[in-house]
């Protein structure tokens, strides 16, 4: 009989699977990928900007050339019961809600509409992508799988790709574009996609962008972009040296952001090592407690509230704020979100000894600041 091992387990002849081993922890690179924590706007709307910009759930990022031309919302289990659009993948319990708005986006060759995540390089640098494997085969790392929930409203074709830092023109490759398509709309469809180690090069360039001491990859999903940023799709689910954010659509229709009344939304998702066509637990949501999830958001993004308020000099009004989470990723910068004042923004200067304290003493060079305003605290890559 032939038997086929995979990474927890064994695949017989008669394609029945022996799991041998619990599935590892951390698998997933991806922060926040079923998009439950949402610290900035719990759980409120909120439009895409016109630079990369962190204004949605934890760890992501909209990207647009026009602003205001769609529209991001978490919701979660405490909305259930509201029509179609508010079902569930299976086993999950949040997912992010994009609306196209009535602005229409008119794309340019190097436009680009995406929902992105920046992962950190310290996530990312397991798979030694961009360096040659410790391992006789001298590859350029692991093969990855990325996998998701998304469900639409229409039957089309949407994309996507995996791309580096881009710190130097001549690092090769730059991004790996794939294209995945809405089957039955008004329902979660999963998807997988295997993600090949990208090809060492003889010569490698520095900075090298696989191996930045930030952002270890770009995780991009594209919602329209320019005629310059999609990959041919005769070379889709290949390392290409373009900057590639989606591949060609040859079935005629507009880009998201060029049409109206539709939406898509996203959860559960997962880049992890190994490949699915060879390993079936592969793709399997990893579930990490909130807590868990909760402090490596934190190390990135905190909202919290000022206590112990003072006076000196007499025209500062100063809040030192004991931050009992997670120490962040590096000394952040913030701003004080005044709730008295509707949500005016004050100067803000972070005194502290580093990242790794949990005591801030915050200067506000304002007055008139009541106890407890919230305090935005940011370390994003």
């Amino acid at each position: 009989m032939t038997t086929t091992l995979f990474q927890n387990g064994v695949r017989f002849q008669d394609e029945s699977v022996q799991i041998t081993a619990a599935s590892p922890t951390n698998r997933n690179v991806v922060v926040n990928g079923e998009m439950r924590i949402d610290q900035r706007n719990e759980s409120q709307l909120t439009l895409n900007t016109t630079v990369n910009s962190y204004n949605t759930v934890d760890r992501w990022m909209s990207v647009g050339n026009t602003a205001g031309v769609f529209s991001m919302q978490q919701t979660n289990n405490k909305e259930s019961g509201f029509g179609t659009q508010f079902t569930y993948p299976p086993g999950l319990h949040s997912f992010m809600h994009i609306d196209k708005t009535s602005t229409l986006a008119v794309l340019g060759a190097t436009h680009a509409y995406l929902f992105r995540q920046r992962i950190p390089y310290e996530r990312t640098k397991k798979l030694k992508w961009g360096i040659a494997d410790d391992s006789l085969t001298g590859n350029a790392g692991k093969g990855v799988t990325l996998s998701f929930w998304v469900k639409g409203t229409d039957y089309r074709q949407f994309g996507g790709s995996i791309t580096n830092k881009f710190d130097g023109v001549n690092i090769m490759p730059k991004s790996f574009a794939f294209s995945f398509d809405i089957l039955t709309p008004y329902t979660w469809e999963h998807k997988k996609i295997y993600i090949p180690p990208p090809p060492l090069l003889t010569t490698q360039f520095v900075p090298d962008g696989w191996a930045n001491s930030t952002v270890g990859m770009y995780l991009n999903f594209s919602l329209g972009v320019g005629t310059s940023r999609r990959c041919p799709v005769a070379n889709k689910e290949t390392w290409q040296s373009a900057e590639y954010y989606d591949v060609v659509d040859t079935s005629g229709w507009p880009a998201y952001v060029e049409f109206y009344n539709s939406y898509i939304q996203f959860s559960g998702v997962q880049i992890e090592e190994g490949n699915w066509q060879s390993d079936p637990t592969i793709g399997n949501y990893e579930q990490l407690d909130m807590a868990v999830e909760f402090a490596e958001c934190q190390r990135y993004f905190i909202r919290t509230t000022g206590s112990n308020r003072g006076y000196a000099p007499a025209t500062n009004h100063i809040i030192n704020t004991v931050i009992a989470y997670q120490p962040m990723r590096a000394t952040p910068t913030g701003v004080v979100v005044a709730g008295s004042r509707n949500n005016a923004v004050v100067g803000l200067n972070i005194q502290t000894n580093g990242a790794i304290t949990n005591v801030m003493t915050c200067a506000l060079a304002s007055t008139g600041l009541a106890e407890g305003d919230i305090i935005l605290l940011s370390a994003e890559i």
